[in-house]
């Protein structure tokens, strides 16, 4: 089943705890008012700030702020989900939302196919 991942970075002078407040107070509402019938799962993730642990290849990037899931009921929810933020009322208010805490130009999208290894966690995920 497809999802969409998108990576997101915060606008300049807006610090991880505000980011990370905007998102799961505005932003993450608004989306699941808008797609939520199409989703079986909605996830945000937030990244540690890894720059202390940063090794000299560099290889753990520190560019962006979340990593956010979109898990689909069926194969039409992304072009579905498209359709409807491209609506102008919808698109209209995203972009209003986004200019206040994102860099919408370092904002990558990606349609993916997930493959499990077969190990699933028994405990509570918080």
């Amino acid at each position: 089943m497809p999802k969409v991942v998108a990576l997101i970075k915060r606008k300049p002078g807006v610090s991880r705890e505000q980011f990370r407040h905007h998102y799961e107070t505005y932003h993450a509402p608004m989306a699941q008012r808008m797609v939520g019938h199409l989703l079986v799962k909605y996830v945000r993730n937030y990244p540690y700030n890894l720059v202390e642990y940063q090794p000299e290849d560099n290889f753990l990037d520190d560019g962006y702020d979340a990593i956010t899931e979109f898990y689909f009921k069926d194969e039409n929810g992304p072009s579905e989900m498209a359709r409807i933020f491209s609506l102008p009322e919808n698109n209209a208010e995203i972009l209003v939302d986004e200019e206040k805490f994102q860099d919408r130009t370092k904002t990558r999208l990606f349609v993916v196919d997930e493959a499990n290894t077969g190990v699933e966690y028994q405990g509570d995920c918080k």
